[in-house]
């Protein structure tokens, strides 16, 4: 399995620290007149996971996608977003079908 690492480099090419990081995005945000939502590395991470499961994919697919070594980690992801499943499971559930 491939770990993609990422590095965010400073204009004299020395990388930024998770602080430095945290703070700019914090910043953005600000900028960008954003409300009610805490601008955060996580919070971008719980959107790429929402989104990851809103367009279709599974738990083992975002466990995948996200680098977890348990599936009880992604629970943790995909139970933030119950709503949006249970919406899901309405539309393509089964029983639907047995009273049509």
């Amino acid at each position: 399995m491939w770990i993609l690492i990422i590095y965010f480099i400073t204009r004299d090419d020395t990388p930024l620290s998770k602080k430095q990081v945290q703070d700019r995005i914090k910043e953005y945000g600000k900028k960008a007149g954003i409300k009610n939502v805490r601008c955060s590395p996580h919070t971008f991470r719980h959107t790429f996971a929402k989104l990851c499961v809103l367009n279709g994919a599974n738990a083992f697919q975002l466990q995948a996608i996200l680098g977890h070594t348990s599936l009880e980690m992604t629970k943790v992801y995909v139970n933030l977003f119950s709503n949006e499943i249970q919406q899901g499971h309405a539309k393509f559930s089964p029983i639907n079908s047995l009273f049509k």
